[in-house]
């Protein structure tokens, strides 16, 4: 079977039991990455496309949709990381992944606003895509504290209250990312 059919095999029994075990968050965890690193080939083979349709005229326009899309899922890896270090599966690896994690999606989108040449982005001027990303900005500023929370070296564990405020969050934050993904693509076009 393909990744995504194991994953989702796991994903509906948990469903199905309406709870999370042991067993079942070492699948997740174990299972997730193998699923992102294929997805992620995938996206270079769609970014190779691109460019040989017409992007090639400005080929920093295809990194950049990349990257934005890749804030999508990193806004997810993120939640993934933060919800295993509270439910202690590999404390100190997910503690670590998660700092990782939210320092590349910070700097991603910064870079998005006003360039980075590290990442290859060159920002954009275009004021509606700016006043989007300033919107995810905003959520992310929301979120962010309780982020960090999980990252420091004295903590342990989290309180119920801030799984809460990242339950919240960031769904908002994958919707809004997804509207500047859009919005980068409508601009290629």
């Amino acid at each position: 079977e393909g990744l995504w059919q194991q994953f989702r095999l796991v994903v509906d029994v948990v469903l199905a039991e309406r709870k999370m075990t042991a067993e079942t968050i070492r699948a997740l965890a174990t299972q997730n990455p193998l699923l992102l690193k294929e997805t992620n080939k995938a996206v270079l083979l769609y970014e190779k496309d691109a460019a040989q349709a017409g992007l090639q005229a400005d080929p920093s326009l295809a990194i950049t949709i990349n990257l934005a899309g890749k804030q999508r899922m990193l806004s997810q890896k993120m939640c993934k990381e933060y919800l295993l270090f509270a439910v202690g599966y590999e404390t100190e690896n997910n503690k670590l992944n998660l700092l990782e994690t939210y320092g590349l999606f910070e700097r991603t989108l910064q870079g998005l606003q006003t360039g980075d040449p590290s990442l290859d982005l060159v920002g954009t001027k275009n004021p509606a895509i700016l006043q989007q990303l300033a919107k995810v900005d905003t959520l992310w500023q929301a979120l962010k504290p309780t982020v960090v929370f999980a990252t420091e070296p004295s903590t342990t564990s989290v309180p119920p209250e801030k799984t809460a405020q990242l339950a919240k969050i960031n769904p908002e934050l994958l919707k809004e990312m997804n509207v500047a993904v859009e919005m980068f693509e409508r601009e290629a076009r």
